[in-house]
């Protein structure tokens, strides 16, 4: 029986009874109940005494209490120890994931061969070198022995490109360079080096005879290339830019934690097709050091020349940043005075060798800085090219004094001042190129002309059709040498060649004091005609005429055999058509009886007479001044008999007689 009241409050309250299960019987029984009035809980059964499983009843409170309060102060410390051990814990690893990481990479690209060029792609030989840029004519075979000669023959070709390549002697095997750590470790530095100024290095070519370090090789050659052929026609501003370039790429280098590891000089420092100075062969001297024992690649090797004297004493030194400063002042002062070192001519071995020879003896500048160089930069040159270490500046303090005499350009002032000079010798060079095809079409022009009326090229050239026309009447004029059956029994081709082309060319220059046209020549046989293509009225027969006259006055000797030559000349008029035909070797050709009656008289004349139809008679009788005289009546194939006429020669002259 259970008791209900109601509290203080209002709220109703009861007892609570515990139900426990019985395992033996299967049922629930009352184990406790608890009083509400008298808030107090008392047993009533004996299952209240049993714990399954455990001996002893369970706690009446946890141990840290039913809200935590016993345990407060050590949570806070576990808590604690946990906020600041787990961060630092996951901070550790991700370093050290990185680490790995990167120790990773750096062995990938130490074991890599991306440096490694195939050699069925590079050629060794400097023979066969072509250059294929665009700026620099350097298809000429005289400018292209120059820059072999200047460049020390270090011109190859890669991959059908120019290329700047430092020969390995002895050579070099792969497995030997990829054993080599420190050769490895130049190689990846190398690799980093991203910048316009500074060159792209393509690699080593390794095999059984050669090994070449090889990096790219400027459109416009080198920096002394263009100080030699162009520098007059070079803008300051250009000049400026490139000194720029060249400070610039070795700063770069230096910022790098770098030296150049060579030496910079004006033959390693090539300009691209946007005239931009790039830095190649960095890197050589260290290389050769680890692959030879030598900074350079022979004791010739001209490079010498702007080689710090420190690296001259000593083969095995591979620069330092002191030593990139006297080369970079050597080339800066290239650029103000135009003069190699010691005013060395590069083509020439033996002045090369001589200079190279005194080197160690030099005392002073290999470049005399004159008055070229202005004031301001005199005295920081002069420390620059000191042969004391520790009185060069760094590269950075010659910066500054240029940047105070020659403010540095923004990035678009520059492009802008190369595209101009770019344009400049894109003009010239397009002037130059169209004034040569000017001169080739002239000549063209000039030799249409001698083989098809004038008037009639320009139609030909533009592909418009030219008219076949008819002409009234003309008159036309063969000739031809009655001994040249007899030379040809006797005399070679090449004699016959020679004695036709003496004939003809005796006989064009006769042309052109006459208004008549040359129509072609068969062998012995010349034919001429006036009153085409340009009509002249009734002047054809004058012309033709008096140039017959000329031609027979004219003394021919054979050169065969020094014989005495005659012409035997035949003349008619009468109408005929003319026109262009063909097209691959178009010929104006002449069409009508016309042309066999000229022919019939010709080969019915005899030599040193003019032989003329009496259509030429009745002409020259209107005209006048003409002495003809009767042949008589003699029978002309194709048209029987026909009295045909000699021409004598001019009234005046027989008058004179």
């Amino acid at each position: 029986m259970m008791s209900i009241y109601v509290d203080e409050t209002g709220m109703r309250k009861g007892d609570v009874l515990f139900l426990r299960l019985n395992k033996s019987e299967g049922n629930f029984h009352e184990a406790w109940r608890y009083f509400a009035f008298t808030r107090s809980l008392s047993v009533t059964h004996t299952l209240a005494s049993r714990w399954y499983g455990r001996t002893d009843a369970p706690p009446d409170s946890p141990p840290c209490g039913f809200r935590g309060e016993h345990c407060t102060e050590a949570g806070s410390v576990v808590t604690l120890v946990l906020a600041i051990v787990c961060p630092i814990a996951i901070l550790l690893m991700v370093a050290g994931a990185s680490a790995v990481r990167w120790y990773l990479n750096r062995r990938k690209e130490h074991l890599s061969l991306w440096w490694c060029i195939d050699g069925r792609s590079f050629d060794p030989d400097s023979d066969h070198v072509k250059f294929v840029a665009t700026g620099t004519p350097t298809n000429d075979e005289v400018l292209r022995q120059d820059i072999l000669t200047k460049c020390q023959y270090k011109i190859r070709m890669y991959n059908g490109e120019a290329v700047w390549a430092e020969a390995i002697f002895p050579p070099v095997s792969l497995d030997a360079i990829r054993r080599n750590k420190q050769m490895l470790r130049c190689l990846a530095a190398i690799k980093h080096l991203h910048s316009p100024n500074v060159g792209v290095f393509h690699g080593i070519v390794t095999s059984s005879t050669y090994s070449y370090l090889v990096w790219e090789f400027g459109v416009h050659a080198s920096l002394r290339m263009l100080l030699d052929t162009s520098y007059n026609s070079t803008s300051g501003d250009l000049l400026v830019s490139l000194i720029w370039d060249v400070l610039e790429g070795m700063d770069y280098i230096h910022s790098q934690e770098l030296h150049y590891h060579g030496v910079p000089s004006s033959l390693t420092c090539m300009i691209d097709k946007r005239f931009c100075l790039q830095i190649c062969g960095y890197g050589s001297a260290r290389m050769l050091c680890l692959t030879t024992g030598r900074n350079i690649e022979s004791e010739e090797d001209v490079t010498q020349l702007w080689m710090a004297p420190e690296m001259l004493a000593d083969r095995r030194h591979i620069g330092s940043k002191a030593a990139d400063a006297f080369s970079t002042a050597l080339v800066i002062l290239e650029i103000f005075t135009r003069s190699t070192p010691m005013d060395v001519i590069l083509e020439s071995e033996s002045s090369c060798t001589h200079a190279i020879e005194n080197l160690l003896t030099l005392r002073g500048p290999r470049i005399p800085i004159g008055y070229e160089v202005p004031k301001v930069l005199h005295d920081i040159l002069n420390d620059c090219v000191s042969p004391h270490i520790r009185e060069r500046p760094p590269l950075r303090h010659l910066m500054q004094k240029i940047e105070h005499l020659f403010p540095k350009k923004g990035f678009l002032d520059k492009i802008l001042s190369r595209l101009q000079k770019y344009s400049e010798e894109l003009e010239m060079k397009v002037a130059a190129q169209t004034q040569e095809l000017f001169d080739e079409q002239l000549k063209v022009d000039t030799l249409l002309k001698q083989m098809i009326p004038p008037e009639f090229v320009n139609k030909l050239r533009n592909k418009e059709p030219v008219l076949t026309e008819a002409f009234d009447c003309v008159t036309l004029m063969f000739s031809d040498m009655p001994e040249f059956g007899g030379i040809v029994t006797k005399s070679s081709p090449l004699q016959l060649i020679f004695l036709l082309n003496s004939v003809y060319s005796t006989i064009d220059q006769l042309l052109e004091s006459f208004d008549v046209y040359k129509v072609e020549t068969i062998n012995d046989s010349y034919m001429v005609v006036s009153g085409l293509p340009q009509r002249n009225g009734d002047q054809h027969v004058v012309e033709i005429s008096r140039m017959a006259l000329s031609l027979i006055e004219i003394r021919l000797v054979s050169p065969v055999d020094g014989a005495p030559l005659h012409l035997r000349i035949g003349i008619h008029s009468g109408p005929c058509v003319a026109g262009i035909v063909g097209i691959r070797t178009p010929r104006y050709c002449l069409f009508g009886d016309t042309i066999n009656v000229a022919s019939r008289m010709e080969t019915n004349g005899e030599a040193s007479r003019i032989h003329v139809s009496p259509s030429v008679k009745e002409l020259l009788t209107v005209v006048g001044g003409f002495v003809l005289q009767s042949r008589g009546k003699i029978t002309i194939k194709g048209k029987g008999e026909m009295e045909t006429y000699w021409l004598l020669g001019r009234q005046s002259d027989h008058s004179t007689h």
